[in-house]
C-alpha cells in the first residue's frame, strides 16, 4: 500500500512531465542538447538522474544546469531510492517485533549520514557531495525520526515562529555568500521545529500555513517542482539568459497555471482508486516506462 501511494502521487505527474519532454526534444532541440535532454529522461525514469550528474561532475550553481531541463530531478532520485530500503528496513524490525531498536537504527543513520556529509568534502569533488545519496539521507531521515518519536506535539508559539524564522532566514542568507552546505542545516533544523511545535489553535504560524491559498500552493508543489526547471530551461533556450523582472514573473505565472493543471488533473485522478484501480494502475505504467527508456 505504501509504495502503491508513492506510486500515484509521484509517476504520473513524471511521466507527463517525460512526454512533454520528448516532444520538445525531438523537433525543437538541436543534437547536442538533444542528447543531454534524452540521458536525462532516462536517468529521471529509473529515479538515477543525480548519479549522471555525478558522472558528469555537473556544477548544481553553473549556468550550465540553466539548459537542463531535469537537471533538478536528482532529489527525486535521491527521495525514490531512499523509499527503496527504508521502509523495507522497518519491514523487517517490525516482523521481528524490534521496533525500539529500529529506532536506535534510524538515529544512527541519521548521524552516520551527517558526519559523511560533513567529512566527504574533503575527499571528494563538490558533485559528489551534492548529489549523492549517502551524503543527502540525513535530511529525509530527519523527517522520519520526527514521525517516529513525537507522540503528541507540545505547543509552543515561541519555538514555532523560531522554525519559520530559521527557513526564511537561510533564504536570506543566500544572497550573502553563505554556503550551502551550513545552510542546509538551518533550514533542515527550521522545518523540524516547525513540524514539531505547530499547530491549529489560531496562532500565527498556524494561520499562515492554513491560509487556503499557502494550502493551495502546498497541493500543487510537487507539480510546481516538476515544471519550473523545464519552463526556465526553454525559455532560455528559444530566447535568453537575461530573463526581465516582468518575463519572470510571466514565467512564474505559466508555471503556477501548468502546475495546478498537473495537480487538479493527473496526481488528483490517478490518486483516487475509484477512478484508477490498482490493476489499472500498474497496466498503465510499463509502456511509457519503456518509451522513456528506448527513446
Amino acid at each position: 500500500d505504501f509504495y502503491e501511494r508513492r506510486i500515484r502521487r509521484i509517476i504520473p505527474a513524471l511521466y507527463f512531465l517525460l512526454f512533454f519532454l520528448i516532444i520538445y526534444c525531438y523537433f525543437f532541440q538541436s543534437p547536442y542538447f538533444a542528447k543531454d535532454l534524452s540521458q536525462s529522461i532516462f536517468g529521471s525514469t529509473i529515479f538515477a538522474q543525480n548519479f549522471l550528474l555525478m558522472y558528469e561532475h555537473t556544477d548544481y550553481f553553473n549556468l550550465d544546469t540553466d539548459l537542463k531541463p531535469l537537471f533538478h530531478l536528482w532529489s527525486l532520485a535521491i527521495e525514490e531510492q531512499f523509499y527503496l530500503f527504508f521502509p523495507l528496513l522497518f519491514l523487517i524490525f517490525f516482523v521481528f517485533k524490534k521496533q525500539k531498536k529500529f529506532v536506535i537504527l534510524s538515529f544512527v543513520l541519521f548521524f552516520l549520514s551527517i558526519f559523511y556529509y560533513i567529512i566527504a568534502p574533503y575527499f571528494n569533488e563538490p558533485s559528489f557531495v551534492f548529489y549523492f545519496t549517502l551524503t543527502r539521507i540525513w535530511e529525509i531521515l530527519f523527517g522520519c525520526i520526527i514521525a517516529l518519536k513525537v507522540k503528541e506535539k507540545k505547543y509552543s508559539k515561541k519555538i514555532t515562529l523560531l522554525g519559520l524564522f530559521l527557513i526564511f532566514f537561510s533564504v536570506i542568507l543566500v544572497n550573502y555568500s553563505i554556503s550551502d552546505h551550513y545552510l542546509r542545516f538551518i533550514v533542515i533544523i527550521g522545518s523540524g521545529l516547525v513540524l514539531i511545535f505547530s499547530s491549529n489553535k489560531g496562532d500565527l504560524v498556524s494561520n499562515i500555513l492554513t491560509n487556503k491559498l499557502i494550502v493551495f500552493i502546498g497541493l500543487i508543489s510537487y507539480s510546481a517542482y516538476l515544471w519550473h526547471v523545464p519552463i526556465y530551461s526553454i525559455y532560455r533556450d528559444m530566447f535568453t539568459y537575461d530573463i526581465p523582472f516582468i518575463n519572470n514573473l510571466i514565467i512564474l505565472f505559466i508555471t503556477f497555471i501548468i502546475a495546478s493543471f498537473s495537480y487538479l488533473t493527473i496526481e488528483k485522478i490517478f490518486r483516487k482508486k475509484k477512478l484508477v484501480s490498482r490493476n489499472l494502475l500498474f497496466l498503465f505504467l510499463p509502456l511509457p516506462f519503456l518509451i522513456f527508456i528506448f527513446f
